[in-house]
């Protein structure tokens, strides 16, 4: 990405922005020479690209791996009961002498900033999709078809529309990620369902989780799951690949891109078999969220699905 930065003498100064930081941000002023400055004196522009580097490789070729994804691929690995898994869980988000609140924003922050450097408007978030046929799946499946048969449905004062299921956000072909290496295998997972929510006459893109009671994780996975693809798709450069795919663009017609706001949505079944502890972790986590990311997240709903395919609040 172009872009400039303030010198030792206070003025701008061309540059390439390799990767973006919170606090620091790496930039090239040539094809060898890379260093690190404050983000704060660092600023996208139209200047003549670096030279020696090709503009189109760190956007659209290089594949952000921001620190929700790295958090998600550690809470996928334990093995054990549905109480082990969440014990786990638990010692991971919520880190000595810090809340689990804080931390989680502070990620998501990061991972929001870092996906600032990624650009890939024109492809799709998928190519060709099997079904998914093991066991597991069988209550997603149907769901998607039920909802994706129906118009909307309402919960929480929203109107909410099926879109599409299963996409990748990250999907870029022809990719490495930034270690190097290729980026073929989809390390964060795919994003379960993408929704239409309406509020109050304006329409944002809703982050879908679904989960099965036959799942060995709870509701706090399937939040953190869903803020590590909501902080996937939060930069304007991902809102306008939203509004390029031809499936969304009625009902993204009137995106705002420069500010990217999203709604997430949890739909889980009903009578699974829950932890008490971990209820009440995502209870606290989403309420704090709510308040902390309120400039880029509208609302975090949970809610079940009964064994007609109809969905309410989550109690």
């Amino acid at each position: 990405m172009n872009g400039e930065y303030r010198n030792d003498n206070g003025k701008w100064s061309p540059c390439q922005i390799i990767r973006r930081g919170r606090i620091h941000t790496r930039v090239a002023v040539d094809a060898e020479d890379t260093f690190l400055v404050k983000t704060a004196d660092v600023r996208e522009s139209v200047v003549a690209p670096v030279q020696g580097r090709d503009i189109d490789l760190p956007n659209q070729r290089i594949v952000p791996d921001v620190p929700l994804q790295r958090l998600y691929g550690r809470l996928r690995k334990p093995t054990g009961t549905k109480k082990q898994k969440f014990d786990f869980l638990a010692n991971a988000i919520c880190p000595p002498n810090l809340s689990g609140s804080d931390f989680i924003a502070e990620l998501f922050r990061r991972s929001v900033t870092q996906m600032s450097a990624y650009r890939n408007e024109m492809e799709g978030f998928y190519a060709d999709r099997v079904a998914r046929q093991k066991a597991g799946y069988r209550f997603a499946n149907q769901l998607i078809i039920e909802l994706d048969a129906r118009n909307t449905f309402q919960i929480g004062g929203a109107d909410i529309k099926m879109l599409d299921y299963e996409i990748y956000p990250l999907r870029t072909t022809k990719s490495v990620r930034e270690n190097g290496k290729s980026a073929r295998s989809k390390v964060s997972g795919t994003m379960d369902a993408l929704f239409a929510v309406s509020r109050n006459g304006v329409t944002c893109p809703g982050i879908g989780e679904i989960k099965a009671k036959s799942e060995q994780v709870g509701v706090t996975f399937a939040l953190v799951q869903a803020l590590m693809n909501a902080s996937l798709l939060m930069s304007p450069s991902q809102f306008r690949r939203l509004k390029n795919q031809k499936r969304y663009v009625e009902s993204f017609a009137d995106l705002s891109c420069e500010s990217p706001v999203v709604d997430i949505v949890l739909l889980m079944e009903k009578d699974a078999e829950r932890i008490d502890e971990d209820v009440a972790l995502a209870t606290q986590l989403r309420d704090d969220l709510q308040t902390a990311l309120n400039d880029c997240i509208r609302s975090i709903t949970f809610a079940e699905v009964d064994e007609h395919y109809q969905v309410q609040m989550f109690k």
